[in-house]
Formats: C-alpha cells, structure tokens, sequence
C-alpha cells in the first residue's frame, strides 16, 4: 500500500476520475475512500462482471 500511496500524486490529478471494484481488498477500498479524496479524484464502483456496467462506466470505451 506504501507503493501504491507514493504514486497516486505522480499518477493522479485533482479532478480525475477513477473505475474500481467494489469488492476489493479492504485496503484498496480505504485507499479510494480516503486517499483518492484528499487528492480530489472521484471514485466509481463497478460490478465488472456485468459488462453492460462496466461499459457504461467508461464513457468514450
């Protein structure tokens, strides 16, 4: 988590947008909750198993 809590500044900017899983590591899940927030990068939970989902999603895939 330190690895992936060093790049989010390198990687992400205020006003991006993330697609992620809910049932993720519960980790990953306080990352987006906390992290990505005070960095101002909104999060979407997708059920990746329902294609139709996921591809709306992703505007413009």
């Amino acid at each position: 988590m330190a690895a992936v809590s060093a790049t989010v500044p390198t990687l992400l900017r205020s006003g991006d947008w993330v697609v992620s899983v809910p049932n993720s590591y519960s980790g990953a899940i306080r990352r987006d909750e906390v992290l990505l927030q005070q960095f101002g990068v909104s999060v979407t939970y997708v059920n990746c198993t329902d294609l139709d989902a996921t591809a709306c999603s992703l505007p413009g895939a």
